[in-house]
């Protein structure tokens, strides 16, 4: 018997069997905000300026609006080619209407403004001297693998990958199926508060096994948890609400089959990418199956940790490098 009939013989009985739903309560983080020193966000709309360019004057017009947009144009105005290649990018019928769409969708965007000010007031009441990014949009041409970049000074959001489910240009160029469902308007701030959380958590590198791994992703997504609250956990880790019920009806046998199966201290970067990356669905589970519910669980762990020892701060949390004392004083163990 090949090992995928032998995985689905194990766990789907399992999954019969369920006849409850675990879910870790999400720990409160009470934030005074009202003196934190952080100014109103403002965006800068490098999107708007770089198509308003008259291509007639393409060289002069971005000269002028450079100094505006220096994490774009910090670069050599006076090489022909460069002016060039960014001419034929600015004049191409599809990305024009990638621009145009944008700018009719997102006409104002004070909401995420606004948003994205409460996120990175949060963020400075927890991180002690956080200080709140430049933020850019821009139309990267549907770059889906990098939706958010972001150095610690700047961030640049791909709002062209923020159109919806439903956008047309997503399945014409034939983006995976997975990712357009998640290319939402929802999706956005937790994906930039994703970046910051990883960002801050780049100094302490996660250790090799599947369970640093686990508590690293864990701790991103509590991080989402303290700084937009009000966002729910299916927005947060990117499932559709049926991927989020399925984990929460088999956190146990999830569990269960890390266990016996001896997957948490292994060092194995296959399982990485079978339980931490994203995926349509997890590999051999089936389907309807969450993907990278490795992060979910890591997620949970870190919910319960927190829950039980109140008095570790979301710092120092960032700063804890052993996973197993970690997972021993969560006490995790999802009920059957």
């Amino acid at each position: 018997m090949n090992n995928q009939r032998l995985l689905k013989l194990f766990f789907i009985p399992f999954i019969a069997l369920i006849v409850g739903c675990h879910q870790t309560d999400q720990p409160k983080f009470k934030a005074d905000t009202s003196k934190i020193d952080l100014q109103p966000i403002k965006i800068k709309r490098y999107d708007k300026a770089f198509f308003a360019v008259n291509p007639s004057h393409f060289k002069e017009g971005l000269i002028a609006i450079a100094p505006s947009y220096p994490l774009f144009l910090k670069i050599n105005l006076n090489d022909t080619s460069i002016i060039n290649d960014l001419k034929r990018f600015a004049v191409d019928t599809s990305i024009r209407k990638l621009s145009n769409d944008v700018q009719k969708k997102y006409s104002n965007i004070s909401p995420i403004e606004n948003q994205l000010t409460d996120a990175f007031k949060r963020t400075a009441f927890f991180f002690k001297g956080y200080t709140a990014p430049q933020i850019y949009t821009y139309i990267s041409g549907l770059d889906y693998l990098y939706p958010i970049r972001y150095d610690g000074d700047n961030m640049a959001i791909s709002i062209d990958l923020y159109l919806g489910k439903d956008y047309l240009q997503y399945k014409k160029v034939q983006l995976p199926n997975y990712k357009i469902r998640n290319m939402t308007p929802e999706r956005l701030l937790p994906d930039c508060m994703t970046e910051v959380a990883k960002l801050i958590l780049s100094d302490i590198k996660p250790g090799n096994t599947l369970l640093d791994k686990m508590i690293y992703e864990g701790k991103v997504l509590l991080f989402l948890d303290a700084v937009i609250p009000e966002t729910p956990d299916s927005i947060k880790i990117g499932y559709t609400s049926n991927q989020l019920t399925w984990c929460n009806k088999n956190a146990s046998n999830i569990w269960k089959y890390f266990i016996e199966n001896k997957l948490l201290y292994a060092s194995n970067p296959e399982l990485t990418k079978k339980f931490i990356q994203d995926s349509p669905f997890t590999t051999s589970f089936g389907r309807e199956s969450a993907p990278r519910f490795g992060a979910w669980t890591g997620w949970q762990i870190i919910r319960e940790f927190m829950n039980k020892n109140s008095s570790v701060s979301i710092e120092q949390l960032f700063k804890m490098t052993d996973s197993q004392t970690i997972l021993e004083k969560s006490g995790y163990k999802p009920e059957e």
